[in-house]
C-alpha cells in the first residue's frame, strides 16, 4: 500500500531535498543499513538532487535480534526513490561509483566477507536493472530498498517537500508495490522535523524504529541545528528508536564542534562511525569524508569496524574510525 499525503502549510520552512546517503532495510530477523558515504564533487559540492550513490561507498549493517513485533522506519530527506544514472550529470558518478564497486566484488568476490549486507544490497541493485546495457542504469534509493524490505507488519514514513522530487518518490514506490504488495509506505510532503516534534502517532512511539536524518546540509548550521534538536526528543519520546544521523565532515574543527554537541545533548552515549576516502581510492572525490551518529544502535563498536574495514578494501582504502562519543571526551579531557 502507497498512501501518498501532501501538505505544504504545516512546513515551517522549505527543505531542499537530495538523494539519501543511508540505505535502511528491514527483515523479520534484523536491521540491515547500508551506509553510503558520498564522496562525489557534483553531489556533495551543492547537495543537489543528483544521486550520490556514484561514489565509493562504505557500508555497515546493524543487527537486530529477531522480533515480530511491528517496526516504524522514518526518512527525513527521501529524495526521488529512484535514480537515472545514465543522465549526463551523473555518468561520472556511476562509472566510479556503483560500476566500479560491482566490479571490484565481482573480481575478489565477497563470499566470505563481513560485510555480508553488500550482496545483499548489490544483488537488489541488478534486480531492478535485469538485461539492462549497462548494467545499473538506474540506483534505488533508501525508501524504495527499506519497501522491499517491509514485514506486513512492518511501515515506513517518507518524507519529501520539494514537489518534482515528491512526485517521482511516489511513483518509483508504486513501481516497488508490484513487487511487495503487502509492504505499507506511507509518503510526506511535509517539515519532517515538524511532523517527527508534533505529529508522531503515539502507537509508533511505543513500538520499534528507526529514524534516519540525512538533509542536503545547505544550510549545514540550520539543518544540523534541527537534527541535534530533533534527537534529543526522540530520545525522550520514541525509547525503542534507533535515531541515525549522517553529516559530511568538511573540517577536524567542524567535527570536534559536532562531538562537543553530541554530547552536551545529555541523551547517553551516542556511536559515531567515520569513514574517510584515502588518496588511493578517491576519483575526483570534493567531500573526502562523511560519518553517522547512531543513537541506541543494536550494534557493537567491533562489529561496524570489522564490515567497514572490509568495504575499504574494496574500494582502494579508507580511513575507518569507530567509537563512542564517552570514549572521545575521555580521550579530551571532559
Amino acid at each position: 500500500m502507497v498512501d501518498a499525503k501532501m501538505d505544504g502549510t504545516s512546513a515551517e520552512f522549505a527543505l531542499k531535498s537530495c538523494a539519501s546517503p543511508l540505505l535502511v532495510t528491514t527483515t523479520c530477523a534484523r536491521l540491515e543499513v547500508l551506509w553510503i558515504a558520498s564522496s562525489t564533487p557534483s553531489s556533495l559540492d551543492c547537495f543537489s538532487n543528483l544521486p550520490r550513490r556514484g561514489s565509493n561507498e562504505p557500508c555497515f549493517s546493524i543487527p537486530q535480534v529477531e522480533d515480530a513485533s511491528p517496526f516504524t522506519y522514518v526518512d527525513t530527506h527521501a529524495g526521488r526513490g529512484v535514480y537515472d544514472l545514465i543522465v549526463e550529470e551523473a555518468k561520472g558518478n556511476f562509472q566510479n561509483g556503483i560500476a566500479r564497486l560491482c566490479s571490484r566484488v565481482a573480481a575478489s568476490g565477497v563470499a566470505n566477507s563481513r560485510c555480508h549486507p553488500l550482496q545483499e544490497y548489490l544483488a537488489l541493485q541488478g534486480q531492478v536493472n535485469k538485461g539492462t546495457m549497462p548494467p545499473h542504469p538506474r540506483y534505488l534509493g533508501s525508501p524504495c530498498i527499506s519497501h522491499l524490505f517491509l514485514r506486513p507488519q512492518d511501515q515506513a514514513i517518507c518524507f519529501e517537500y520539494a514537489v518534482d522530487m515528491h512526485r517521482e518518490l511516489v511513483k518509483s514506490i508504486a513501481s516497488m508495490q508490484r513487487h511487495h504488495p503487502h509492504a505499507r509506505t506511507t509518503i510526506l510532503q511535509e517539515n519532517s522535523y515538524w511532523w517527527l516534534l508534533h505529529h508522531l502517532p503515539s502507537d509508533v512511539r511505543r513500538g520499534r524504529g528507526l529514524v534516519l536524518m540525512d538533509p542536503p546540509y545547505e544550510p549545514y548550521d540550520e539543518y544540523m541545528a534541527w537534527n541535534l534538536y530533533a534527537l534529543r526528543h526522540l530520545y525522550h519520546t520514541w525509547p525503542a528508536s534507533c535515531i541515525a544521523v549522517w553529516y559530511p565532515c568538511f573540517t577536524d574543527e567542524q567535527t570536534e564542534a559536532i562531538y562537543l554537541q553530541f554530547l552536551y545533548l545529555d541523551v547517553g552515549d551516542i556511536l559515531i562511525a567515520d569513514f574517510g576516502l584515502t588518496k588511493e581510492s578517491v576519483v575526483g572525490a570534493s567531500l573526502q569524508r562523511s560519518a553517522l551518529a547512531l543513537l541506541r544502535p543494536p550494534t557493537t563498536e567491533q562489529r561496524l569496524n570489522e564490515m567497514l574495514q572490509d568495504l575499504a578494501q574494496l574500494i582502494g582504502g579508507a580511513d575507518i574510525k569507530v567509537f563512542w562519543i564517552s570514549q572521545w571526551s575521555q580521550r579530551r579531557g571532559f
